[in-house]
């Protein structure tokens, strides 16, 4: 059944280029370890609750016990304590939830310089908009000394031409 398995997994990871292919002991260390994540993280959420559910339990006789002796619940060094196994654990799983929760989220990286395709067309752009302002002035600079050069010439006439 596990030939098969594998046969499968190569088939689909050999369409794959061939450096990318892994072996089959890189795919089991890699779910070994993925494993062994899961496990302590299930096991420490496990005793967390269970250290909690004692806390809970332990403030509860706590309680009942104060309750029938004198008829009165009062503040005490055991309902302290029973109440920080109740507290302490559930903060303590939280945060680690939250943190978990976090890590699966990728942190807003500042975005990488441009490079290729994307930073080439950008470069082609802002060349592209120099040279069109270079070109606009030297048209009008063309423009400019064209009409200082016919404005020169209509002052000056020519002899062989009289007004009429």
């Amino acid at each position: 059944m596990l030939r098969w398995i594998f046969t499968l997994v190569m088939f689909f990871l050999s369409r794959r280029a061939p450096a990318e292919v892994p072996s089959l002991a890189q795919i089991t260390q890699n779910v070994t370890e993925k494993i062994q994540t899961a496990l302590v993280a299930a096991l420490a959420a496990f005793f967390l609750l269970l250290l909690s559910m004692m806390g809970f339990v332990m403030t509860l006789f706590v309680l009942a016990q104060q309750y029938d002796r004198d008829g009165v619940v009062s503040w005490s060094a055991t309902l302290s304590v029973g109440l920080g196994l109740l507290i302490l654990p559930l903060l303590i799983l939280g945060m680690s939830g939250l943190r978990a929760r976090q890590g699966l989220r990728p942190a807003p990286q500042p975005a990488p310089a441009a490079s290729g395709l994307p930073q080439a067309l950008e470069e082609l752009a802002v060349q592209w908009m120099k040279d069109q302002t270079e070109e606009r002035r030297f048209r009008r600079q063309q423009q400019a000394h064209r009409g200082s050069h016919d404005h020169s010439n209509a002052h000056t006439s020519d002899p062989s031409e009289e007004p009429s």
